[in-house]
């Protein structure tokens, strides 16, 4: 007997739906931890997604 667990395990883009770059705010902290942008950036772009930051 075959048992399918729906919802669950990678979703479309290849990613498991329970890891933090399932969100916009885990892939930013992500990126930052590669090296990909620095504080600065981090920390506006951050501050953009939790509606914090500058608007335009």
């Amino acid at each position: 007997m075959a048992v399918a667990r729906i919802g669950a395990g990678p979703n479309p883009r290849g990613t498991d739906e329970t890891s933090p770059s399932a969100t916009p705010g885990g892939v930013l902290a992500e990126r930052f931890a590669r090296g990909e942008i620095d504080e600065d950036e981090f920390t506006r772009r951050r501050e953009m997604l939790h509606g914090t930051g500058p608007t335009a």
